[in-house]
């Protein structure tokens, strides 16, 4: 019983020196700058339209489908 508690102390010992570790490491790095790190990136927003081209009358099943793709990745910023 008396190696079991010194085995399981010896673990706990060891699992906190490794674990310590990687806290001062992380410390240790220079910190980010939100402000320029998101400037250094291409703003990438979905496909450039140069032209389009409507059919009279719309083609009603088509209105429908773009109408759930905008609901989805449109609606949260650009309001019709």
């Amino acid at each position: 019983m008396k190696k079991l508690k010194l085995l399981f102390i010896a673990g706990l010992a060891a699992g906190f020196f490794a674990c310590s570790d990687g806290a001062k490491q992380r410390t240790q790095e220079a910190p980010v700058d939100l402000s320029t790190a998101a400037t250094k990136l291409p703003e990438e927003h979905g496909i450039e339209m140069k032209e389009v081209t409507l059919k009279t009358p719309l083609d009603q099943k088509m209105v429908k489908e773009g109408l759930v793709t905008y609901d989805l990745k449109c609606s949260a910023c650009h309001r019709l």
